[in-house]
C-alpha cells in the first residue's frame, strides 16, 4: 500500500524527483523530473548520474555533495547539459538518505527555472554596461506635479533627504510616486551625477535577487560567470530597493550586514568588496505593521528608516486632482485630438471618486477617456470615461470584501449602473430611463436617493 501511496505522490507533484544510491545509481525519476531534464525515466534509472550528465562532477553535482558531506544543499541554481547536450536549468535541492545513522543515498527535488536563468541573462548583460555609458535618471523635483499642503509637505521632507546621505525609508500605497520621489532625491543630491539604480524586490525570487544585488564569481554554481550586481553597478550613486519588505529575512539580513559594513561579498566570493553606495527602500503598506507581522525585520527597520518619507494618496490631496488631471490631457490628448479641457461635471466626479490606485490610476483613467471619446466635444466629459471608472467599490471590485451586507453592495452596484447610464445619455432623463429598461418616474427617484446629479 506504502508503495502505491508513494507511487502516485511522484506522478502528480510538480517537482522533478531524482533518487540515487550511495554509488549515484538512480533509483527513482519521476514524470516531473523527466519534462525538467528532457529524459525518460527508462533511460535514466539504472544509470549513473554521472553518465546522465557527463558534464557534470563531483563537485558540481549537488547529489554527489550531498552524499559527501551529509548535509542538504539547499536551493542551488544550476545550469547542465543532459547525455544529449540538450541545455538545462533547475533549481535543485539536494538530500542525503540516512538508514541507521549511515548515509545510503541521495534524493533531489528541482524546479524549472528555465525563465529566470533567461532573465539571469539579461541581467549579465546590463552589468556590462560602463559607467561611461550612463545617462543621469529622468525625473527631478520639478515633475512632481501638486500645490495641495500634503504634497508641498512631502517634496519638502524629500528635498531634506537629498541634502543628506543617510538611508530613506519611502512609505506609500500603490500608485502614489516612490519611484519618481526617490528619482527626485537622487537627482538633488551629491552622487546626481553617478548611477541611480532600481530593482522592485518583489518580482525575484530570493536566490535569483541576492545573485542580482551581490554578483557571482565564476563557479559559484554549475554555468555561473563572474557579474557584477546592483551595487557594484550603483556604486557612488543610490540604489533603490522597492518592496523591500518582499526580500526574503536572510537576505535582509545580508543587506543589513552591507548597510553597517559598507561592503559586499559575491555569491561564491571569498573576499569582501567596499561600495559606495546609498540605499532608498521602498514599501506600499505600514512598515512598524510589516515588523509586527514579521515580514519586514526590526532591525534592518531601523537601519533604513534613517529618514522617513511618507506620500500622500490621492484622497488625501483632493485639490490637486483637478491640475493632475489637466497635466495628463495635455500629455496624452493626441489620443483624441486638441480639446480645451475637462468639464466641470467630470472635474466634480473626479474628485468624489476614491482612487484605490492614486495618481497612476487617475492618469491611466484619464488616458482610457481620450481614446474612447466618441463625440466631436471640446472638452471631455463625464460620459468619456471608461466603464470601470463608474464600478467603483471598496477594495477596487465588485465582489464581497469585508463585512457589509449584501443589500448594500446591491445599492452600490444599482447607483454606479444607473451612474454610467446617466452619464452616457449626459444627463438625458428620458433616455436614460429607456436605456435601464425603468420608467421616468422611478429613475428620477433614484437619482434623488443616490444624490446622482
Amino acid at each position: 500500500m506504502e508503495k502505491i501511496i508513494l507511487k502516485m505522490l511522484l506522478e502528480h507533484i510538480q517537482e522533478g524527483v531524482h533518487v540515487v544510491d550511495l554509488e549515484g545509481n538512480s533509483l527513482i525519476y519521476n514524470e516531473a523530473m523527466s519534462k525538467i531534464e528532457g529524459l525518460e525515466a527508462e533511460e535514466v534509472i539504472g544509470k549513473n548520474i554521472m553518465d546522465l550528465f557527463p558534464h557534470l562532477s563531483e563537485e558540481t553535482s549537488t547529489l554527489t555533495q550531498a552524499m559527501r558531506t551529509g548535509k542538504r544543499q539547499y536551493m542551488n541554481l544550476q545550469d547542465y547539459n543532459n547525455l544529449r547536450g540538450e541545455r538545462i536549468s533547475a533549481m535543485n535541492t539536494s538530500y542525503p538518505l540516512f538508514k541507521d545513522e549511515k548515509i545510503i543515498g541521495a534524493m533531489e527535488v528541482s524546479n524549472n527555472v528555465s525563465h529566470i536563468a533567461e532573465l539571469s541573462k539579461e541581467v549579465g548583460k546590463l552589468s556590462r554596461i560602463n559607467k561611461k555609458d550612463f545617462k543621469p535618471n529622468y525625473y527631478t523635483f520639478d515633475h512632481i506635479i501638486g500645490q495641495s499642503a500634503a504634497i508641498k509637505e512631502s517634496i519638502k521632507r524629500a528635498k531634506r533627504c537629498a541634502a543628506s546621505d543617510a538611508t530613506v525609508l519611502i512609505y506609500g500605497a500603490t500608485g502614489t510616486g516612490k519611484e519618481l520621489f526617490a528619482q527626485s532625491i537622487h537627482n538633488a543630491s551629491r552622487r546626481k551625477e553617478h548611477p541611480f539604480v532600481a530593482v522592485n524586490c518583489g518580482a525575484l525570487p530570493g536566490n535569483l535577487l541576492e545573485s542580482i544585488l551581490f554578483g557571482t564569481v565564476r563557479g559559484a554554481y554549475t554555468g555561473s560567470v563572474d557579474s557584477r550586481g546592483l551595487f557594484e553597478q550603483a556604486d557612488g550613486g543610490t540604489l533603490f530597493l522597492d518592496e523591500i519588505n518582499s526580500m526574503s529575512l536572510e537576505l535582509q539580513s545580508k543587506l543589513l550586514r552591507v548597510l553597517q559594513e559598507s561592503s559586499i561579498r559575491k555569491v561564491g566570493g571569498e573576499k569582501d568588496l567596499y561600495i559606495n553606495v546609498r540605499i532608498i527602500a521602498a514599501t506600499n503598506r505600514a512598515p512598524l505593521v510589516q515588523v509586527e507581522e514579521g515580514s519586514l525585520r526590526k532591525d534592518l527597520y531601523y537601519r533604513l528608516n534613517v529618514l522617513p518619507l511618507y506620500l500622500p494618496v490621492l484622497k488625501e490631496r483632493i485639490g490637486d486632482i483637478e491640475v493632475l488631471s489637466r497635466y495628463f490631457l495635455i500629455k496624452h490628448q493626441e489620443e483624441a485630438g486638441p480639446l480645451l479641457g475637462l468639464s466641470k461635471e467630470l472635474i466634480k466626479s473626479l474628485k468624489k471618486h476614491s482612487f484605490p490606485g492614486n495618481v497612476r490610476e487617475l492618469e491611466h483613467l484619464i488616458e482610457a477617456a481620450l481614446s474612447l471619446k466618441d463625440n466631436e466635444g471640446e472638452y471631455l466629459q463625464i460620459s468619456d470615461m471608461p466603464n470601470s471608472y463608474f464600478f467603483e467599490t471598496p477594495g477596487g471590485d465588485l465582489y464581497h470584501q469585508d463585512q457589509r451586507p449584501l443589500q448594500e453592495y446591491l445599492q452600490d452596484l444599482e447607483k454606479n449602473l444607473i451612474s454610467l447610464a446617466y452619464a452616457k445619455e449626459e444627463g438625458n432623463v428620458t433616455r436614460t430611463a429607456k436605456r435601464l429598461g425603468i420608467s421616468r418616474q422611478n429613475l428620477q427617484y433614484k437619482l434623488k436617493k443616490y444624490k446622482i446629479e
